[in-house]
């Protein structure tokens, strides 16, 4: 059975219809829901019967379509769904992308993330950082991409290293934890996971990114690096290519 779902969008409506076509190419589908961020909160449990397992996902990506999110906002929210992580990550994979870029081949990005803030997508899209990618020559390759086990999910670090140089620059970024009480305080609404209110609480932070994204981040550490502090860093994501 194979399954999609159209959104559209016509004013401030937006409309969902579920669709699917089985073994035999035969074409049904479901109700049309109104999904626009306005809905009352009753409507909810009709929108999952409607979408199914994915309505959170396909109600939250719609909306911040919907609010004109850019392309690479929505192809990370497609992967990692919609979350404060994902607006969070956003603005600081983005932020470091546009102050530092690269200038060479001799230069990459990395990133080190700690899985569990929702974010640990967002720097794969922007800073084409991905797990098992490497960069470099000979024995001086290394992957350009670290997920901790031990480490704070809300904080993340992105360098641009120079290896012609031995040289970069680090960036340790840290999301604002008091976000989701400002909102509560603001609207009044409780962020209940996977609901209603948390696509409210991601569209407002949405908002808040497009007027003061430096209001998401804190930048808790900006410092030059040299070769040595790179190999500390990096540690277990060095590789030699000789090493069978």
């Amino acid at each position: 059975l194979l399954e999609f779902t159209f959104v559209t969008k016509e004013n401030n409506v937006l409309l969902a219809k579920r669709f699917y076509m089985n073994s035999d190419g035969a074409l049904t589908s479901g109700a049309t829901v109104y999904i626009s961020d306005n809905m009352a909160e009753s409507n909810w449990n009709t929108i999952i019967a409607a979408l199914g397992k994915n309505a959170y996902d396909i109600v939250g990506i719609a909306n911040l379509w919907a609010y004109g999110a850019p392309s690479d906002l929505l192809k990370v929210a497609g992967t990692s769904g919609v979350s404060e992580g994902l607006l969070t990550g956003y603005v600081s994979s983005k932020s470091f992308y546009e102050n530092f870029p690269l200038v060479s081949n001799q230069q990459s990005y990395h990133a080190m993330v700690s899985p569990g803030a929702g974010d640990d997508d967002v720097p794969m899209t922007i800073l084409d950082v991905v797990p098992l990618k490497w960069v470099g020559s000979g024995s001086s390759q290394v992957y350009n991409y670290q997920a901790l086990n031990n480490g704070n999910p809300n904080k993340n670090i992105y360098i641009l290293w120079d290896r012609s140089s031995n040289t970069g620059i680090l960036a340790l970024m840290k999301h604002n934890e008091n976000l989701v009480n400002e909102f509560t305080a603001q609207t009044g609404i409780t962020v209940v996971s996977g609901g209603l209110s948390e696509i409210k609480y991601a569209l407002w932070l949405f908002n808040k990114m497009k007027t003061d994204p430096g209001s998401l981040i804190t930048l808790d550490k900006l410092a030059s690096i040299n070769k040595a502090d790179f190999d500390y860093l990096w540690g277990t994501a060095m590789i030699d290519p000789t090493d069978p």
